[in-house]
Parts: structure tokens; sequence; C-alpha cells
């Protein structure tokens, strides 16, 4: 027990929204030349697989819509530059990878 208001959807959100995250990182890495939109698609289609929803629920539920909002603003570059390459020991990813998303929520935070 947490002692906190959390309810398992928040944490079915913090992991969307970290799968995301990661997965915008790999995709933007992996194809450089993809539009912008078609990217989007296929993260959404990660989480999904990864959270067993379908890619709409994940997009209006499960993902921080200003992730990706940002995302195809540009504005996203200095975090996914962060993310922990792949073949990095999972715990250090993970614990890396929470700290990118955090500073990147306290952004979207202190703009509003």
């Amino acid at each position: 027990m947490t002692g906190c208001d959390f309810t398992a959807k928040d944490f079915r959100t913090w992991g969307g929204t970290l799968e995301a995250l990661r997965q915008l990182a790999y995709c933007t890495q992996q194809n450089l030349d993809l539009p912008k939109k078609k990217v989007v698609v296929t993260v959404l289609d990660c989480v999904a697989s990864k959270l067993g929803n379908t890619r709409a629920v994940c997009k209006s539920s499960y993902v921080f819509p200003a992730l990706l909002e940002v995302y195809e603003k540009d504005g996203l570059q200095k975090y996914l530059k962060k993310i922990a390459p792949a073949g990095i020991d999972h715990a250090i990813a993970l614990q890396n990878d929470e700290k990118v998303l955090l500073a990147f929520l306290k952004q979207v935070k202190s703009k509003n």
C-alpha cells in the first residue's frame, strides 16, 4: 500500500507513456525518414501490444497526450537522446528512462 490515491489505471498510464517514450526513441533512431504520423502509429501499436489493448484505447487512455503532441512538434529530441540504448541492464535502463519521462512531465506541467 502506498498511502496515496493511485489506481491500476494510473500505473498502466505510467507504463504506457513510458513505453511510448522508449519506442519513440527507438523508432526515430531506426527510421529517420519515416513521417511522424507513421512513427506515432508504430509506437502506439507497440504500446498496445505490450498492454494487450488496441491502438485507439492506448492513445485515448494509456499514453499521455502531450507526449505525442510534443513529438509531432519536434519538441522531444532532448529527451529521446537520453533514453537508454538497447542492450543495457534492464533495471538501469528502466530507472534512467523513468527519470527522463519525469523530467518531460515536469517541463509540460511548468508550461501550463
